[in-house]
Parts: structure tokens; sequence; C-alpha cells
């Protein structure tokens, strides 16, 4: 993959060299649905996707603090 460069289109399948990655592809290897709305130009579009916690991750770590929220009992300390 080639960062250097913003590509608007998927190489075609008998492409040879480094690819571009597109916005979506770049989006779809992070986890985010297809039907995700990234908003501003190109370079917006790769910074957010780059800064994002992919939703996968999300999810994952979500799930993990309810079962821990779950299993255990919640003191209020007195301060």
């Amino acid at each position: 993959v080639d960062g250097m460069g913003l590509w608007d289109e998927a190489p075609p399948r008998d492409f040879v060299g480094m690819p571009r990655l597109t916005p979506r592809m770049t989006a779809r290897i992070q986890g985010f649905p297809d039907d995700w709305q990234f908003f501003g130009r190109k370079t917006a579009a790769y910074r957010q996707i780059g800064n994002a916690f992919p939703p996968p991750v999300a999810k994952a770590v979500a799930g993990q603090i309810f079962t821990a929220l779950a299993a255990k009992r919640i003191y209020k300390v007195a301060l």
C-alpha cells in the first residue's frame, strides 16, 4: 500500500504494483460498516478513519466493561 496518494476508486483486478487505498477501503479495514458516512474531503476522511477507535474494538471494550460491572457490586465510598 502506498500512503503517498489518494484514490477515488479501487484498483482494477489486473493492477500490478503498489495500490493506493480509497477512504472506503481504509474504513472497511478499520471495521466501519459500508453505510458509515465521513464528512469533508478525502484527506479529512482519511484523518477521521485513522484517528478513529474502530467500531469492533469499541464494541468489544464496551462488552467487557458491561460484563465486569454486571458481575460485581459497586460500593459507594464516602469522601
